[in-house]
């Protein structure tokens, strides 16, 4: 698989793919462990790749 067939991958999947890690941001973010802080930087970062993969033609 090809770079550009990846990207669309990740682009045809894209609401599959945020409602998971919008709902992990949200857990990690509500807990105190300073696991959490670590999940929520990763999964704060995987956000905006996958944002950023949308709008960028």
């Amino acid at each position: 698989m090809t770079f550009p067939e990846k990207r669309q991958m990740l682009k045809d999947r894209f609401h599959l793919l945020v409602g998971p890690l919008v709902l992990c941001l949200a857990v990690s973010g509500a807990s105190a462990e300073p696991s959490s802080v670590f999940l929520a930087w990763t999964v704060g970062i995987a956000l905006v790749a996958l944002i950023l993969n949308r709008l960028i033609p």
